[in-house]
């Protein structure tokens, strides 16, 4: 009985050896696919390659990164050369084919920086989020066309004209490709401010009926997700405003449905959306858009907008028909 007792023992000790390995390993597997998590990575990648504004050997390695990693994925990337004065530069496009081909959702982000810090939040941010949302989305059946763009260009300001990028891409669409798009999500400055803030229209312009359903069904995704995404209305409750403009506006000027996505503070400084920070005011386009001051200051901020914003996109561009 003793020796009975003894294998028993040990067999249960194996047993318990295996299941704490099994439940370890689920767990390791399951903080590796963390939304977010991929987009850290890129993250911390495009901050170490510095600035990416225009003309720069730093916007060269970031567009290389870019195209490398896509390829990667398995993605054929396509080159679209525009000129910003007689400097040459790239939008970058990759294409995956949807459910229904006849409407295509774009999903948008610029990878230019300016010089002042390293271009952590603006707009390293927003190609990181992408750059995951390529992956995440690559091989889940998309009721639609997806077409992931990142812009060149964005923030330069020649002729009195900046969202150069972006320009060049909706000014190159014939008629029956720009009828095409059903709405265009636009990624910009995603991880310093205190809120995240989803916008439908370009001040108080005039907005159509679709644009204001395409806010409803964002607000119902948020809150079937948790995520605590924020609005800043005018007297309609579906019509949430912005007075910044990035790489959406070509396309809200064309008359485009579009969501832009961004994180700031309304209720700060002089609450006109700029502050992006109650403690610190602005921090992108000044040498605060640190990545390693971010994150000092702002202790798993980078880390949760990253995740929320990836599930948020994710799941609005599978759920919204």
């Amino acid at each position: 009985m003793i020796f009975g007792d003894d294998i028993l023992k040990k067999l249960l000790m194996k047993i318990l050896i295996c299941t704490i390995i099994f439940y370890s390993q689920m767990t390791f597997n399951a903080v590796a696919v963390n939304y977010g998590d991929r987009a850290e990575i890129h993250l911390e990648k495009f901050s170490r390659i510095g600035s990416r504004s225009v003309a720069t050997q730093s916007e060269k390695i970031s567009r290389e990164y870019i195209e490398n990693t896509l390829s990667e994925m398995g993605y054929k990337v396509k080159n679209l050369k525009f000129k910003v004065e007689d400097y040459d530069t790239y939008n970058i496009e990759v294409n995956k084919k949807g459910k229904d081909t006849s409407k295509t959702i774009i999903i948008g982000a610029h990878y230019d920086g300016r010089i002042e810090g390293n271009a952590c939040d603006d707009n390293g941010s927003g190609i990181s989020v992408l750059l995951e949302l390529c992956e995440v989305l690559k091989d889940i059946e998309s009721p639609y066309n997806l077409k992931f763009i990142f812009f060149g260009a964005e923030e330069i300001n020649v002729l009195g004209r900046g969202l150069h990028g972006s320009y060049d891409y909706v000014e190159s669409l014939s008629k029956r490709e720009k009828n095409k798009i059903k709405y265009m999500i636009n990624l910009d400055t995603l991880v310093s401010g205190d809120k995240m803030y989803a916008y439908n229209c370009y001040k108080n312009e005039e907005m159509n009926d679709e644009s204001k359903e395409l806010l409803m069904k964002l607000r119902e995704v948020s809150q079937v997700n948790n995520i605590n995404l924020n609005f800043n209305f005018n007297d309609d409750e579906n019509v949430s405003f912005t007075n910044t403009k990035s790489d959406y506006y070509p396309f809200f000027e064309i008359g485009v449905p579009v969501i832009y996505f961004e994180s700031t503070n309304w209720e700060a400084g002089d609450k006109d959306g700029r502050s992006q920070t109650e403690s610190l005011g602005r921090i992108i386009h000044t040498p605060s858009d640190n990545l390693i001051l971010i994150e000092s200051l702002y202790e798993n901020r980078i880390k949760e907008r990253l995740r929320d914003y990836v599930n948020l996109v994710k799941e609005f561009v599978l759920s919204y028909v």
